[in-house]
């Protein structure tokens, strides 16, 4: 009778251990494939990976990192529409996996989409700041931006004559760098501050057309002039033609007695040549920034632009009632121009020590941060960018699985153990050997 119920003890046991035991060779059978799959991507055998990765994405589909390395080894295999599929799908199942919108950048970036690029790249960068992938990837949108917007202005020279500001959108406007030549050394940077305030403000409106500041930047370096000779009689309504826009804004600031100052805005119109003028604005510099208001909401009542009044109690809220601040925001946009992003991140971050609600500084700042140290250079070919931040991204850590953990407890503990791994020094942190199909149980049970 003892032998009987040994016998049937024996045999539970043997069906729990074997119970625990299969999670086990699953697991150490799906962790082989993971190594594979690790291996082919490292090696680049991307057609091998391709090929694991979709028989993987059959056991899986709702794996969004299958997914995901799938569309980085589609990438790499040139199927740009099979891996803008795989990422998205990534997404679908999983929103926080933002390094598949670097991918995506990857492959609107190879298809010359580069608005498409530079937006994907730069929600990669705001979801993973503090990552080396993000560093690279906010010089490269720099660089990217830089080179866009050489060639528009290059194509608009070329183009020039095929142009016809007849057809520009009334709406569409742009904005130059008022001429800060007659304020103090000291304070002439804020003509740069102001022209760059009333591009931010004026792109909150949904029914304007605002050119990037960029873009004008580039096409005064085009056409050999100054930010304070782009805008006069001659040359204004042809940079309107060449930007594209129906309307150009710029103007004078000047210094005054007991620290008051006066700006002169101007409004042509690249179509008519007709200049506007929104009325002369005079204020002390501590007031600078509603000074800034004043002239935003004289140059829309020139325009035409009729605002809601929820829109103008948005207009209205000044980013800073700081002087010191807003200077020092200034100075970095100066610096920044010029490519000295040391500086301009000195300066940037400097505006928000000083008010730390100064929203725009701030923007500035973490943008600027990651270009330091670097210069406004062509971007790197694409495919060497790729590989370099690719083997950065979030799926290329694989942290150990609970399964797999569990195996190595259980394979240390002795109460289940594979064949041929019988020692007396065992490493806790070592799994079972993957595939081992025979389980040694240990005990009597007969007695």
């Amino acid at each position: 009778m003892q032998s009987h119920w040994a016998r049937i003890v024996a045999r539970v046991i043997a069906i729990g251990a074997l119970l625990i035991a299969l999670p086990i060779l699953v697991s150490g059978c799906a962790a082989s494939g993971d190594r594979m799959i690790g291996r082919a991507m490292r090696s680049g055998d991307w057609n091998e990976a391709v090929r694991l990765l979709t028989a993987e994405s059959v056991r899986n589909p709702n794996d969004a990192k299958v997914w995901a390395r799938l569309g980085e080894a589609q990438y790499n295999t040139g199927h740009d529409a099979e891996a803008e599929d795989d990422l998205n799908k990534a997404l679908v199942l999983d929103e926080t996996m933002y390094s598949a919108h670097l991918f995506l950048g990857y492959v609107a970036e190879r298809q010359e989409n580069l608005d498409r690029a530079l937006w994907h790249y730069q929600v990669f960068v705001d979801h993973k700041p503090k990552t080396t992938a993000a560093r690279d990837t906010q010089r490269r949108i720099e660089a990217l931006k830089q080179a866009r917007a050489e060639a528009f202005a290059q194509k608009a020279l070329t183009d020039e004559q095929h142009l016809s500001p007849a057809s520009y959108p009334d709406s569409s406007i742009g904005v130059v760098y008022f001429n800060g030549e007659r304020l103090p050394d000291t304070l002439r940077p804020l003509a740069k501050g102001l022209a760059e305030m009333m591009v931010t403000d004026l792109s909150k409106i949904p029914s304007l057309m605002v050119v990037e500041r960029l873009r004008v930047e580039k096409l005064i370096e085009e056409m050999n002039l100054s930010n304070t000779s782009a805008f006069d009689s001659t040359t204004a309504p042809r940079m309107g033609k060449l930007l594209g826009a129906a309307h150009l804004l710029g103007g004078d600031v000047a210094g005054m007695p007991k620290n008051r100052v006066r700006v002169d805005p101007q409004i042509v119109n690249a179509r008519t040549g007709e200049v506007a003028l929104p009325g002369e604005h005079v204020g002390g510099l501590s007031g600078i920034m509603g000074m800034e208001k004043d002239i935003l909401f004289s140059v829309l009542k020139k325009l035409g632009i009729k605002l809601t009044a929820e829109q103008r109690s948005e207009l209205s809220k000044v980013p800073t009632d700081s002087l010191a601040a807003f200077l020092a925001f200034s100075r970095g946009l100066d610096y920044q121009d010029r490519g000295l992003y040391d500086k301009a991140e000195r300066e940037f971050s400097r505006a928000v020590t000083i008010d730390p609600s100064f929203q725009i500084a701030s923007e500035h700042a973490t943008e600027t941060q990651y270009l330091s140290g670097s210069s406004p250079a062509p971007p790197q070919n694409l495919e060497t960018f790729a590989a370099q931040t690719s083997a950065q991204t979030e799926w290329q850590a694989e942290a150990p699985s609970t399964d797999l953990m569990l195996g190595a407890i259980l394979n240390n503990t002795a109460m289940i153990r594979p064949v041929g791994t019988e020692t007396t020094q065992d490493d806790p942190n070592t799994p079972p050997t993957p595939g081992a199909g025979t389980v040694i149980v240990n005990g009597h049970f007969d007695e």
